[in-house]
């Protein structure tokens, strides 16, 4: 789109906040950021719509969808030790139950 003749010859191209918009478009590092960003919640998505299924009851499914979903965000991502770390706090503190463990068994 920013390419094309329609974008160049528009007034909001030609702004300082329209250069702007194209430089990050234009940059492979902000769609490197925005693929690292998909493989940090993709995993989380599924998880949540694994729980909010109606189709089968959760508790029993969770403790197994958030190991999965730990482990693909492990092998997908760069910021893989600062992302698991928030990860396994928020798991520890607020998400885990042993009744989520022993569903799983």
């Amino acid at each position: 789109m920013i390419r094309s003749n329609e974008w160049q010859t528009d007034r909001a191209a030609m702004s300082q906040h329209g250069r702007q918009i194209e430089t990050i478009i234009v940059d492979r590092r902000f769609w490197a950021r925005c693929n690292n960003v998909v493989s940090i919640t993709e995993p989380l998505v599924r998880v949540l719509r694994l729980v909010d299924c109606d189709d089968k009851p959760a508790m029993g499914f969770l403790f197994d969808a958030m190991r999965c979903a730990r482990e693909a965000i492990f092998e997908n991502n760069i910021w893989t030790e600062e992302i698991l770390e928030v990860f396994d706090r928020r798991w520890r503190h607020q998400l885990y139950q042993d009744i989520h463990a022993v569903g799983n068994l």
